[in-house]
């Protein structure tokens, strides 16, 4: 009768061990929410990583639509292909997908033919991604973007 026993706990422990590594995790594959709030934003050249403009942007979301307002506080070259749609500031809209964690803004959305879109993906206080410019002729190269909370 003991020797049973002394078989039957190796199994339980065996049955626990595997039925606690086949439970889902969702740590490692839920991406961060987007926190809502001001964040510094810089956009930079893909290809010499020097800076273009910085300013602030404030975001708030609406389940998957994200909108708010930006500016632009420090102009640092003005000669980049898509200048002239974000100098002013203005409004933004866009997009949170929840599966990819990623976001993708238009910062322009009231203008159809000088677009300055942003593709990001949302980390804990970060935005890391792009930025390209869409105008009448054709797509222009565009250069990386950052944006960080407050």
């Amino acid at each position: 009768m003991k020797k049973k026993n002394i078989y039957l706990l190796p199994f339980l422990i065996l049955v626990c061990v595997f039925i606690y590594s086949c439970s889902g995790s969702d740590s490692g594959t839920n991406p961060k929410s987007i926190r809502t709030g001001t964040y510094d934003y810089v956009f930079r050249d893909s290809l010499t990583n020097r800076i273009l403009i910085t300013g602030v942007m404030d975001i708030d979301t609406s389940g998957a639509d994200i909108y708010g307002h930006y500016s632009v506080t420090t102009v640092a070259d003005s000669s980049f292909t898509g200048y002239g749609s974000v100098q002013r500031g203005g409004e933004f809209k866009g997009h949170y997908d929840k599966t990819t964690g990623e976001i993708s803004m238009n910062m322009n959305p009231r203008v159809a033919d000088a677009n300055m879109f942003i593709n990001a993906k949302v980390k804990t206080k970060t935005l890391n991604g792009s930025w390209n410019f869409s105008g009448m002729r054709a797509p222009s190269p565009g250069g990386i973007f950052k944006a960080t909370l407050q």
